[in-house]
Parts: C-alpha cells; sequence; structure tokens
C-alpha cells in the first residue's frame, strides 16, 4: 500500500514577536516530491514559514512534522548567496558540507560496511549485517539521534576488531574500502555529473557565475541525502537568462532525483512557471494553497485573483453587491465594422504584445496581453468576451459561484 503521509504537517501553528502576530495556520499538509512555491507581498510571512520549516525558528503555539517526525535532520537550505566558501574549491566546498553531517557520515559509512561484509561475511560477522540495515533504514526514514550515533559507532567497532583479530590483510582491506574520502568522491562525481558541474570542482567559489553557484550549492545540500530542500528567493540574483534555464534545471533535477523542493520567491511568474502547487499568503494567513492553474482559473477569493496573473485581471462591472473581472487571456480584440474601442498604447514583451485600450462601454482603459502584430496604436477595434468567462466576488471579496 502507497504511503500517503504528508512530507510537512502543520497544526494550530501561529508565530511572533511579543505581541506582534506574524504568521498563523490553522492545519497545512505539504505533499512530498512536489515543488512547492511559498508566495505572497513583502512581509507577507513567507520566509518566516521557511525558516519555521528549516528549524531556524520555533512556534509561538502549534506544531510543524516534517516527514512524521518533530525532528527535522538533514534538511538542504539553499540561500539566495548560495553561501559558498570563496577561496576554497567547489571540491572543498561540498566536502565540508558532507562531512559536518552526521547522518551522511552514518548511512555512507555503514552502507559499504554493509557491501564490503556481504562479501567477506562469516558467521560472527553475519550477525551484525541485520544490525546494519536497521540503522540504515532508521536514517532513511528520517531519524536520527545520540542512541543512533552510538549504535553505530559501537557495531562499526566490533566488525573492524572481528576482521582485525581473525585475518589481517581483510581487515586492512576493509579499512581502505569504508574510508569517508573514497566514499565522498565516488558520491561527489555522480552527483557532478547529474548536476553538469563535474567540470567545475576544481574551480573556486569567487570564480562561478550565478547560475553555477546555485548548482554547487544544490549538490551541497544533496550530498548529505536530503530530500528536502528549502530555498530562499534562490533566483533573485540571476539575470534573465541564467534564470531562465536555471529555473528549467532545477525543474528536471527535481524530478530526476525524485526531491521535494520548497522555495520563496517574489515572483510569480517563477512560481506560475515550475511550481506543482503554490501556497500563498497574505498578512501572516494562507489564502489559497493549489495548483499554479487553479490559482489563475479558479482563484478563492477577490485578493488571489488580483495578485496572481501579468496583466492585473480586469475589472468589467461594479454594482452595490458584486464586482466582476474577467482574465486576459479570455478576452479578443479584432476589426470591425462598428468598433469603437481605442489603442492608445502598443509594447513588445518577448514574443507578446501588450495592447493599452481605452473601451468605451467600461469608459476606461484596460492591458491586455495578444500574440499578434495586426494592431497599431490609435486603431479602432472591438474588444468581446463571453459572458460565462466572468469571475464574481461580493463586497467583502469571496467568491460568488453560479452568479446570474
Amino acid at each position: 500500500m502507497e504511503n500517503t503521509q504528508p512530507l510537512i504537517r502543520i497544526e494550530n501553528l501561529s508565530f511572533g514577536y511579543k505581541k506582534k502576530p506574524l504568521l498563523h495556520i490553522e492545519n497545512l499538509e505539504i505533499p512530498s516530491n512536489q515543488i512547492i512555491t511559498l508566495l505572497g507581498p513583502s512581509g507577507s510571512g513567507k520566509t518566516t514559514l521557511l525558516n519555521l520549516i528549516a528549524g531556524f525558528q520555533k512556534p509561538t503555539h502549534g506544531k510543524i512534522t516534517v516527514k512524521g517526525d518533530k525532528k527535522t535532520n538533514n534538511i538542504g537550505f539553499i540561500l539566495q548567496d548560495s553561501s559558498l566558501y570563496e577561496n576554497i574549491s567547489v571540491f572543498k566546498n561540498v566536502y565540508l558540507s558532507a562531512i559536518n553531517s552526521k547522518p551522511w557520515i552514518i548511512k555512507n559509512k555503514l552502507e559499504a560496511v554493509h557491501e564490503f561484509c556481504k562479501t567477506h561475511q562469516n558467521d560472527r560477522i553475519t550477525n551484525y549485517l541485520v544490525n546494519i540495515q536497521q540503522i540504515i533504514n532508521k536514517i532513511d526514514s528520517g531519524l536520527f539521534n545520540n542512541r543512533i550515533w552510538r549504535q553505530y559507532k559501537k557495531n562499526l567497532q566490533l566488525i573492524s576488531r572481528r576482521y582485525f583479530f581473525q585475518n589481517l590483510p581483510i581487515w586492512l582491506a576493509f579499512k581502505k574500502f569504508c574510508k569517508i574520502g573514497r566514499l565522498f568522491e565516488n558520491r561527489l562525481h555522480e552527483i557532478a555529473k547529474k548536476l553538469k558541474i563535474d567540470e567545475l570542482l576544481q574551480r573556486k567559489g569567487s570564480e562561478l557565475s550565478g547560475g553555477q553557484r546555485q548548482r554547487v550549492a544544490f549538490a551541497k545540500a544533496i550530498i548529505k541525502n536530503s530530500t528536502l530542500i528549502l530555498m530562499d528567493e534562490p533566483f533573485a540574483s540571476l539575470d534573465v537568462k541564467i534564470k531562465e534555464s536555471t529555473r528549467d534545471w532545477l525543474a528536471t533535477i527535481q524530478k530526476e532525483l525524485k526531491l521535494s523542493i520548497i522555495f520563496v520567491t517574489h515572483d510569480q511568474s517563477d512560481a506560475l512557471r515550475i511550481s506543482d502547487r503554490i501556497l500563498l499568503i497574505n498578512d501572516g494567513k494562507v489564502v489559497q494553497f493549489d495548483t499554479p492553474e487553479n490559482l489563475y482559473n479558479n482563484p478563492f477569493n477577490e485578493f488571489v485573483a488580483k495578485f496572481i496573473g501579468t496583466p492585473e485581471i480586469i475589472l468589467i462591472k461594479e454594482d452595490n453587491l458584486s464586482r466582476s473581472y474577467i482574465r486576459n487571456n479570455k478576452i479578443q480584440i479584432g476589426y470591425h465594422q462598428q468598433a469603437e474601442d481605442l489603442i492608445v498604447d502598443k509594447k513588445l514583451l518577448g514574443d507578446l504584445f501588450v495592447y493599452e485600450i481605452f473601451v468605451q462601454h467600461l469608459q476606461r482603459k484596460i492591458v491586455i496581453n495578444n500574440t499578434s502584430n495586426l494592431y497599431k496604436i490609435t486603431d479602432k477595434v472591438k474588444v468581446t468576451y463571453n459572458d460565462t468567462d466572468l469571475i464574481h466576488f461580493d463586497k467583502e471579496g469571496r467568491r460568488i459561484l453560479n452568479c446570474n
């Protein structure tokens, strides 16, 4: 039966300083193996939530459970500036990250011990293989504590003594096979090829571009067997072209390595392009947790509708009870004998044209994107849309469904 346990469970969480509340989330479950974006206005609580998940801060009330355990061990955290040591090589940067992780040392060493013992078994050694596999399974499940560390040390010492007293050449081979340096190099070269940084290993941190730094930061996280990666504004310091390639690379790596990635961004275009789900936060509360498509096409309230999408959703009509909007992609423009709407401005935006149109029946200007280069400034066109595409909200901003 497939395990449906969420990656992160948040229960009755609140956080603040003194009497100033910053974040309140009643109940929330975040699934694993997806790219989740924390999105919202400045000061909405995005980075605070990320820090709480990482364990850098503690909730005022409530709790966050990560991977079914309160202890959030071996979470990879990547900052905007990538946090590299500038004067040492990429190889050493990643090595320092690995050897500072006890769970990484234990898991990789025990896997090597297990592999070696299977090919050099005897009755006494076989008894230890079960213990080793149990410790590995605990670490894989996200559990690590001082008791596991003691079990690791005890079993490793006992196996080493058995080989030492039974067969000295095998003991020497055992020590060489299980050296951390050898295990690290094997793992790093495997990761470096996947992340396409194998040619950067001898470069210093100061010699890397913005996109390369992000890849190395990623290597530092996943070398430790982290399956949960937290990222704070990972694309903010990258120029447009590097941002696009890094964004595409991140989506590919996430699927290939089956990672769970949660990142904060202020740029909704980043969120809409690569996220499986977006957690939209405003004033410290979750407004909507949904797919990019649903946030755009099926907003829960007026704030979501106006925050998501560029250009902003267009107000079509308003009365004492409600406001009705339409998305830019639901509007058609064209030449017509009775055309009376005036194109007042036109700009090129990549492969789109941005038209500013004064619409007569609205008595104001609207901005829409269009792929056609057919229209010119001062042209008269007819703006049309279907009433069934309108999205309605009441005066408090709540969504109205089945509005007639």
